[in-house]
């Protein structure tokens, strides 16, 4: 078995068992380990250190009931010593003072020295922490919820989408930044199926993620293929009544207004051209790390303009023609949340 197979043994393990016990990470990581945790919730460290990483293991292996993670799919690279891994985590966690359930859909990419687990970048629904610990979160929804008495919950009342703004009816009726997106499967995109052809799509459906200044441009050049469709993972807020409001639209009218509504909030996004690109053993997929930031204001009722950064990942799917079939957003929602001067509550780590 070579190194790569070795290698790729581990991740199997660490994806789907608490690798932060003594009998994993004892024996199948580097001693100078690190981590980061783009997603973490404040309170908790964005970086580990080979020390902080031991103490956010033994927070872990004291504070977590049950710990199960199922693989979705995991991606080597051409470099054997380089992984992405996407995975569920299902767990039973006493965090706050209290028993709570922590689910979520996760994303790693793990790095290994000489067959160990040198680095882990590690990325969660930062919201679903939160709430395993007892937290409430704002999030834009379209509707108020009400329990089975027909009482309302308030908590979100600032952050109520009124999708029939006269602003929003005026930004359908003229477009700035290009057309609506509706994922159309009749319409047929035409493509040329020569090698050159396909070469140069995937140029631009993948390097338009470091453009820079340069970003109007390539997305004016991107080819999207017939069911093309986009996703921004870990917005969602995982509560009834709380949804992020591009996945509540059930009807072509509201999600052309509902898009309309995001392109005002954030008319542009700069991209840094300094991002790095991961190409995978499936030549279709692309890991994208892109650091972004624009101006950025949600539309709540008591802010008017904001700015937004994010250190995203993107998870890129082509076709063989080149095409982009499907455009994941991989972020962490509390740079969502200050960019509109919203509250988010502090996380008890190491609590």
């Amino acid at each position: 078995m070579n190194q790569k197979d070795l290698n790729r043994e581990v991740v199997q393990l660490i994806a789907t068992k608490p690798f932060y016990s003594p009998e994993i990470f004892c024996r199948y990581f580097a001693d100078e380990f690190t981590m980061e945790v783009p997603s973490a919730p404040p309170g908790m460290p964005n970086y580990f250190s080979t020390w902080e990483a031991e103490r956010c293991f033994e927070w872990l292996n004291r504070s977590v009931r049950r710990w199960n993670g199922k693989i979705n799919t995991l991606y080597p690279t051409a470099d054997a010593d380089v992984f992405w891994v996407d995975f569920d985590i299902d767990a039973d966690v006493y965090w706050g003072e209290q028993d709570g359930h922590f689910k979520t859909q996760s994303f790693m990419r793990i790095e290994f020295c000489s067959g160990k687990t040198k680095f882990i970048s590690w990325r969660f629904n930062t919201w679903a922490m939160l709430m395993a610990a007892g937290k409430r979160i704002h999030s834009n929804c379209l509707k108020l919820p009400e329990d089975k008495n027909g009482n309302t919950d308030h908590f979100n009342d600032d952050y109520l989408i009124d999708i029939y703004d006269r602003e929003v009816t005026a930004y359908m009726q003229n477009p700035v930044f290009g057309e609506f997106l509706t994922g159309d499967k009749d319409h047929e995109i035409e493509t040329d199926a020569s090698a050159n052809a396909v070469y140069q799509t995937r140029q631009i459906n993948i390097y338009q993620f470091g453009a820079g200044v340069d970003r109007e441009k390539y997305r004016k050049a991107e080819v999207l293929a017939p069911n093309y469709r986009k996703d921004a993972i870990f917005l969602r807020v995982p509560e009834p009544g709380a949804l992020h409001p591009i996945e509540d639209a059930h009807d072509l009218e509201t999600a052309r207004r509902l898009f309309s509504w995001n392109k005002l909030c954030s008319p542009w996004m700069y991209r840094d051209p300094r991002s790095k690109f991961y190409f995978t053993d499936d030549p279709d997929v692309i890991f994208v790390e892109m650091n972004s930031h624009g101006p950025g204001c949600w539309r709540r009722k008591s802010v008017e303009l904001g700015h937004y950064k994010e250190n995203f990942l993107v998870r890129l799917t082509l076709d063989r023609a080149g095409r982009l079939v499907h455009f994941e957003e991989i972020l962490a929602p509390v740079n969502k949340l200050n960019s509109c001067a919203g509250d988010i509550p502090s996380f008890p780590y190491y609590h």
